[in-house]
């Protein structure tokens, strides 16, 4: 049986987060809460390979939200804001 440890409060996770994920995290957070970017754009401005934040999806959950075909990208204030926007009009 496998025990669920906990580091700060948070679930421990052993495997190192990737530099160019916490460049993708600083550059999300320093934006307004109103400025959504798309994948291409996101890649573009941080220099991150798409592949990279596939690879990465745990790491930046709160970063994105797919909505429909799309994937938007922002910081956890715009992403929080857009799942509402979304939820009203579904």
């Amino acid at each position: 049986m496998k025990i669920g440890f906990k580091l700060d409060g948070k679930p421990l996770d052993l495997r190192p987060i990737p530099p160019s994920v916490i460049q993708v995290k600083l550059f999300l957070d320093k934006q307004k809460a109103d400025d959504l970017f798309s994948t291409s754009e996101l890649c573009k401005k941080t220099r991150v390979a798409e592949r990279t934040l596939r690879q990465n999806d745990e790491s930046l959950i709160g970063y994105s939200l797919r909505v429909g075909v799309n994937r938007y990208w922002g910081n956890p204030k715009a992403i929080s804001e857009l799942q509402r926007q979304v939820a009203d009009e579904g």
